[in-house]
């Protein structure tokens, strides 16, 4: 059996609506986020390695375990909330 590695990806710096670096988990100084936070999106490329770490760790699982792989977006209609689903 392997080790699950993650992959690595080159440290990125996002910037605020004033052009200000975020530091992420310390953007609010301890403190809430102002309830406007939550029903924004912004920075959304932060999230893109997010898929290649899953595809990863799916295709790790694959290789190590014996389990079966569906990527049809008929398996996720039993989640409780849907998502966008593409695969």
């Amino acid at each position: 059996m392997t080790e699950y590695r993650r992959p690595t990806f080159p440290v990125e710096i996002y910037r605020d609506e004033q052009g200000r670096p975020i530091d992420y988990g310390n953007r609010w100084g301890g403190e809430s986020p102002p309830e406007d936070a939550y029903s924004r999106v912004s920075n959304v490329p932060r999230f893109a390695p997010l898929h290649d770490v899953a595809d990863a760790l799916i295709g790790w699982r694959q290789t190590t375990f014996d389990v079966a792989v569906e990527q049809t977006p008929s398996v996720a209609g039993d989640l409780l909330r849907l998502p966008e689903v593409r695969r």
